[in-house]
């Protein structure tokens, strides 16, 4: 298990050998590192071991998976709040090739509430811990088997777990070739897909072309009838040979960081109004994101540069806005996407 964290970001990272430190049941490790069910095995799960964490008040998990048709994949979390623990949160039933939903029921107990992709703590106080289940199911034995390639969580430390440092070159000073796409000229599910069109936008960056329709219907989550479940969408992008997983960041440091190694990121912002973001399309009072691809320095000014699918054509997809409104309207949340053994 890779527990790790830089300025206020940290980021609990599972995979190949860490899965041999939890309890497997009908499943076996590949020689990929992959959980995969076990021979006359319908059903799987694998428990994790109780994980200690600095404090958090909440957080977002993901998991990557390649999951034929008819198969699935369920990940529950639960927290620990001094000595006691909530109850298990389900993130729904996720196929690449099915109808993927999230609990359409409310999740809540005395601990923490969950809302489609996020769990939160409630009242005083913040988490120490974690521990995940994850099941893996086919219909039937003569489909092959899912296979389980990641588990990612983030966590948004409480005040006093959080610190602070400075980035010290200029590298972030540059703009990646991402290539642009308007969500805006997609028939009928235009206004409602910023999410699957940044990551096409993404996807494309690194050679994996596919329609803005095709991404929007394998990222879905048809319990919330939404296209921007963030799990979702990132499990999309593992289906298909990408590492990808939600973070939480509390610095534009480690944004710098990830754009001076060449990794573009999809960001999570919110307007009440036009001005609070200068230069952009419209204000995005329900959430929205964008992606990130760059930064650039006009007469002293910062200004982070950004592919905003809301635009209403191609041309007008790049746009570069004053990094202080930026950080005023970003929630943290980005997308971490990257090829397979890069």
């Amino acid at each position: 298990m890779k527990l790790y964290g830089s300025e206020n970001n940290t980021t609990i990272l599972h995979k190949g050998e860490d899965f041999q430190k939890g309890i497997m049941k009908s499943l076996k490790l590949t020689p990929k590192g992959y959980l995969a069910l076990v021979e006359n095995s319908k059903e799987g799960v694998f428990y994790s071991p109780e994980i200690n964490t600095p404090g958090f008040k909440k957080l977002i998990a993901s998991w990557n998976a390649l999951t034929p048709i008819n198969t699935s994949v369920e990940l529950k979390i639960k927290v620990r709040k001094g000595n006691q623990w909530s109850e298990w949160f389900s993130y729904g039933k996720w196929g690449c090739n099915g109808k993927a939903k999230s609990v359409e029921v409310e999740q809540k107990d005395k601990i923490a509430h969950m809302s489609v992709d996020i769990i939160k703590l409630l009242n005083e106080g913040s988490a120490d811990g974690l521990q995940y289940n994850i099941s893996i199911n086919r219909d039937d034995l003569s489909i092959e088997s899912p296979q389980l390639k990641l588990i990612a969580v983030a966590l948004e430390l409480s005040n006093e777990e959080k610190s602070h440092s400075l980035i010290n070159d200029d590298d972030w000073i540059r703009d990646l070739q991402v290539p642009v796409r308007s969500q805006m000229v997609i028939d009928n599910i235009g206004r409602i897909i910023c999410s699957p069109t940044s990551l096409a936008m993404v996807m494309e960056y690194y050679g994996e072309c596919m329609e803005t329709e095709e991404v929007a219907e394998g990222v879905k989550d048809y319990g919330a009838s939404i296209y921007g479940n963030w799990s979702f969408n990132v499990a999309f992008a593992g289906s298909l040979g990408f590492n990808a997983y939600v973070e939480i960041y509390n610095s534009i440091n480690e944004v710098k960081r990830m754009i001076a190694k060449g990794f573009p990121l999809i960001a999570s912002i919110k307007t009440k109004s036009i001005e609070e973001l200068s230069g952009s399309h419209m204000p995005y009072p329900n959430g929205h994101l964008v992606v990130i691809r760059g930064f650039s320095i006009r007469d002293g000014i910062e200004y982070i540069i950004v592919n905003d699918p809301a635009a209403p054509n191609e041309v007008e997809v790049k746009r570069e806005y004053p990094i202080s409104d930026f950080i005023n309207v970003w929630n943290k949340v980005v997308y971490y996407i990257e090829k397979e053994n890069m």
